[in-house]
């Protein structure tokens, strides 16, 4: 049970890192790390 308090914990901190930028420099940020990693996206 402590294990799942502290998971859920950690799980509503990392939401809250992300809810302070814009979805658009998010995604950009996103895609700039998987073309560094040499990830393609196909549509």
């Amino acid at each position: 049970m402590k294990y799942l308090l502290v998971a859920i914990g950690l799980s509503v901190l990392s939401l809250n890192a992300f809810a302070f930028k814009p979805c658009g420099e998010l995604k950009n940020e996103i895609a700039d790390k998987l073309d560094a990693k040499g990830v393609k996206i196909t549509h």
